[in-house]
Parts: structure tokens; sequence; C-alpha cells
């Protein structure tokens, strides 16, 4: 009998959200003397203002990218012991996407989708019509980008994570608390790189009584737009 793992390649469509950015400023006007008026020059402190009120405001940014996860490994070996089967090569690596917005201060608020996985193994007619578990992790996260202006800035954040999950003998699906931190760079470009650590203990229950956390700990590398 042959168990097979699968990380599914899960990636969500956002709407990116424009924040519209308008700043006018009064010019004075200074008549000369044969009627012709021109624009006084505004002061460097003026501009300086405006500056800075502009980068009060946030912006929404959207990481994409492959996070490894530990904890599909316990499931897969439970898998084995309890059908007797072999298992596939599989990489517990797959999809996620986690976008935020980030306000000018560092606070974020956002929320992370994937990587989705599915074990199946073969029942007794031996075919592969029985799913021991899938299941899409979800969570909502808040956190601090320690030096937002900077082009290189760790950060910290913490929430809830869910696994939206299913299968034949699965029981039931808890939260758990989710917690992470990692660095970005080259965040003033178009797109920037990000590494982030994670860990959640978010649980899923068989019908047996086992209990796992699907998720553990995590191992992020994205591309952030």
């Amino acid at each position: 009998m042959r168990i097979r793992f699968h990380v599914l390649a899960i990636s969500a469509v956002l709407s990116l959200c424009g924040i519209a950015q308008a700043a006018s400023e009064a010019e004075e006007v200074v008549t000369m003397g044969d009627g012709i008026q021109a624009p006084r020059k505004t002061s460097s402190t003026g501009w300086s203002k405006s500056a800075r009120s502009a980068e009060r405001r946030g912006d929404w940014r959207f990481p994409v990218g492959l996070t490894y996860i530990s904890g599909m490994q316990d499931m897969v070996d439970y898998a084995k012991d309890k059908m007797n089967g072999d298992t596939d090569l599989y990489i517990p690596i797959g999809l996620s996407f986690a976008p935020y917005y980030e306000f000018a201060h560092g606070s974020r608020i956002g929320f992370d989708l994937g990587p989705g996985t599915i074990i199946t193994f073969e029942n007794q007619y031996g075919s592969d019509s029985d799913t021991l578990y899938w299941g899409v992790p979800i969570a909502l996260s808040y956190g601090f980008t320690f030096i937002p202006q900077a082009s290189v800035s760790p950060y910290a954040r913490i929430g809830f994570k869910y696994y939206i999950a299913g299968g034949d003998w699965l029981d039931k699906s808890s939260p758990g608390l989710f917690a992470a931190a990692g660095v970005e760079f080259l965040r003033k470009k178009a797109i920037a790189v990000g590494i982030e650590v994670g860990y959640d203990n978010a649980e899923v229950k068989f019908d047996d009584g086992e209990t796992f956390t699907p998720g553990d700990v995590q191992v992020s590398l994205r591309a952030v737009f």
C-alpha cells in the first residue's frame, strides 16, 4: 500500500488597493512692475512638511514565495505506521502568500494563505480514493517593522492560525497561536526580498485521537511586491 504526500502550490490574487497620494500647496502670488505675475518659490521648510506628510501614509506589500513546513513529517510517519505503506519522495515545501498593510510608523496588519498540503493513500482496492488529510492554513497577524524607512529592516509579528482541513479520518481542526520574525531586504526597490522563521501550534485531530501540528516550524523565502 503506497501513501502519497503532496505540497500544493496555492496562491491567491488580491486586488491592489491603490492609495491616492495628492498633495497641493498654496502659492503666494507676487505682482511685478509691469503687471506680470510669477509664483513665489516655496520654502524648503514647506517642502519638508509636505514630504513628511506623504511619508506618514502606509502602503500594501505582497510577499509571495516558498515555505518549508516541519510538522507534516510527523503526519507522514503516522500514515506509514497506520497503513504499513511506503511513502513516495516528497518535499515539504509549498507556495505561500502573506500580504500585509504597513503603516508609516511601522505597524503592520496582514494575513497568510498556504502552503496547502494533502496526504492520500491506496485503499484496499488499489485506487487513490481515500484521503488521510488535506489542509490549507490561514492566519491573521499584527506586527511591527522596526526601521520602516530603511532599505533593510527586521520585523516581528504575532497572530492566530487555523487549518481549513478535511479528510476521510479527520475529526477536527483547532486554531492556535502564530509567531514569526524576519528581515526584508531591498525594501525601496520595486521587488524586495524577505526571509522569515515562524511557528504555530494550531492542531488537527484524527478519529483515533492522534493530534498533530501540521505547521510547527516554518521557514519562508519570499519576493515582496
